[in-house]
C-alpha cells in the first residue's frame, strides 16, 4: 500500500493542474472545452514574443499591431521622414523583415541586391548587374539605367561603404528607387533595436533628396542597354538580304566654253612720291614722375575656429557630430587626433572576418560595428554614432558570441564619417 502513494498523489496533482489549465485558457481548443498543456506552453511563448514587439514598438516610439488569431505582430513608425514597417513573412519565421520607404523615389530604376544564399542573376531581369560597382561583400551587386548617375550616387556620401557594412547584420536586403526590404540575421523572431536604428541610419544615407547635388541636369546620361526579354521583337537575322540602293540617274555633262583671254592692262608710269622730312625729336629737361599707387590693405579671411577635440568618448561624439552636416571644422578637429589611441565602450551589433577592408587595408580581421552613444543634434532629434573596430582574426568567435553586449576595448582611430555618424579605428584589443 506504501508503494502505491507516491504514485496516487502524482495522479491527483496531475489532475488539478489539467483542470487549472482548462480554466486558464477555455477558448484555445476548438472544442472551447480547454488546451493540453502543449496549448498552454504555446500561448505563454506568443505572450512573451509579444511583450518583446511591445517593447521594440515604445523603444522605436512606433506603433504595435497586435496580431490577429494565428497572425504575427507587427509594428509601423516613421523616423527622419523614413516610413517603416518591420514584421514577420510567416508565423515561424526565424528572422524579422523590415520595409523602408523613401520620401519620394529617385527615377532611376535603382537595384542593389545582397542575399546570403542564392544566386544574384534572377534578381537582374532588365538590366544587367555592373560589374565595377566597387562592393567587396560577396554575392552583392547592383545596376540602373544611368550609368553616369550610379556611379556618383555609390561615390557620394561613401555609399559603396555602407552599402557594405549593411551585409554584417542583414540576411538579405534591396534597395530600390522607393525603399529598402531586407531581412535581419539575428535568429530572433522580435525586433533587435539596436540593429533596426542602425538599418535606419544607413537609409538616410542611401536616401539622395534631389537637391542635395546627385541630380546630374548638366552632364549627359550614360544608359545602360537593357536586356532582351522574350515577349520583345525577335532581332533580324543577320543572313537577311539588304534591299538594293535605288538606281541614280546619270547626269548628262553640260558643254564648258572656253573663257576669253583677258590682256594685261598697261599701266601709266607715274611720278614717285615726294619725300617727307622726319619730325626732330624734341626731348623735355625731365619726365614727370608717375603718381604713386594707392595699396589698400588686403584682408585676410578669418580661419574656421577649429574645436578642440576631447578623446573622452561621449564629448569626442557630440564634438563631430551634433551638427546636423558636419564640415571642415568638424574634419580638421578629427584630423589633429587621427592615430592617437582611446579606450572606450561599445555594444556590439555585428562582425564578421574580413581578408581586405576599404577602411582597413588587404589583412586578415575581424571587422567589429559597434554602438558607441546616442546624441542630440541641433534639433531634438536624436542620433546613433557607431564605430567600425577592426580586431585581430583570433578575436573572431568572442565576438560574435558577444553580439548584443557591451564590451570595453581600446584602438587606434583611423577615419571618420561625418554624414553616416561613423568612426573607424583600427588596432581593436579588449580590454
Amino acid at each position: 500500500m506504501s508503494g502505491l502513494l507516491p504514485i496516487v498523489v502524482v495522479v491527483i496533482l496531475f489532475l488539478v493542474i489539467r483542470s487549472i489549465a482548462q480554466k486558464a485558457a477555455p477558448s484555445s481548443h476548438p472544442s472551447g472545452k480547454g488546451g493540453t498543456l502543449g496549448d498552454i506552453l504555446q500561448q505563454a511563448i506568443h505572450s512573451a514574443s509579444n511583450e518583446k514587439w511591445m517593447a521594440a514598438a515604445g523603444a522605436l516610439k512606433s506603433r504595435y499591431q497586435r496580431p490577429a488569431p494565428g497572425k504575427s505582430p507587427s509594428i509601423e513608425g516613421e523616423s527622419n521622414g523614413l516610413k517603416f514597417s518591420l514584421f514577420l513573412a510567416h508565423p515561424n519565421a526565424a528572422n524579422v523583415s523590415c520595409r523602408i520607404q523613401f520620401p519620394e523615389s529617385l527615377n532611376k530604376e535603382l537595384q542593389i541586391v545582397y542575399t546570403r544564399y542564392g544566386e544574384l542573376s534572377k534578381f537582374f531581369r532588365k538590366y544587367p548587374m555592373i560589374q565595377d560597382s566597387g562592393f567587396s561583400a560577396p554575392h552583392l551587386g547592383g545596376t540602373c539605367a544611368d550609368l553616369r548617375w550610379y556611379k556618383k550616387y555609390l561615390a557620394e556620401n561613401d555609399r559603396v561603404d555602407v552599402i557594405d557594412s549593411m551585409t554584417n547584420y542583414l540576411l538579405s536586403f534591396q534597395i530600390t528607387d522607393t525603399g529598402i526590404n531586407a531581412v535581419f540575421d539575428n535568429n530572433q523572431n522580435f525586433p533587435d533595436v539596436p540593429m533596426v536604428e542602425v538599418l535606419l541610419l544607413d537609409a538616410a544615407v542611401l536616401f539622395a533628396v534631389p537637391e542635395a547635388g546627385i541630380a546630374l541636369a548638366d552632364e549627359p546620361e550614360e544608359s545602360v542597354p537593357p536586356i532582351r526579354m522574350k515577349e520583345d521583337e525577335p532581332v533580324k537575322s543577320k543572313t537577311e538580304p539588304v534591299p538594293p540602293m535605288p538606281e541614280v540617274p546619270q547626269i548628262k555633262p553640260v558643254p564648258v566654253s572656253p573663257m576669253p583671254q583677258v590682256t594685261k592692262p598697261e599701266v601709266a608710269n607715274k611720278s614717285p612720291m615726294p619725300e617727307v622730312a622726319k619730325p626732330k625729336p624734341v626731348f623735355s629737361a625731365a619726365p614727370a614722375a608717375a603718381p604713386a599707387p594707392v595699396v589698400s590693405p588686403v584682408k585676410t579671411p578669418e580661419a574656421a575656429t577649429v574645436p578642440e577635440l576631447s578623446l573622452e568618448q561621449q564629448e569626442f561624439c557630440n564634438t563631430l557630430f551634433r551638427k546636423s552636416i558636419p564640415g571642415k571644422a568638424e574634419n580638421d578637429a578629427f584630423a589633429a587626433v587621427k592615430g592617437k589611441a582611446v579606450e572606450w565602450k561599445g555594444t556590439v551589433l555585428s562582425s564578421y572576418d574580413f581578408t581586405f577592408d576599404f577602411a582597413f587595408g588587404n589583412r586578415k580581421g575581424v571587422k567589429a560595428t559597434l554602438l558607441l552613444c546616442e546624441i542630440t543634434g541641433n534639433g531634438s532629434l536624436k542620433q546613433k554614432v557607431k564605430a567600425h573596430v577592426a580586431f585581430p582574426a583570433e578575436l573572431s568567435a568572442e565576438l560574435k558570441q558577444k553580439r548584443n553586449e557591451q564590451i570595453a576595448f581600446r584602438g587606434t582611430l583611423l577615419k571618420m564619417e561625418a554624414f553616416s555618424r561613423e568612426i573607424y579605428i583600427e588596432n581593436g584589443e579588449l580590454i
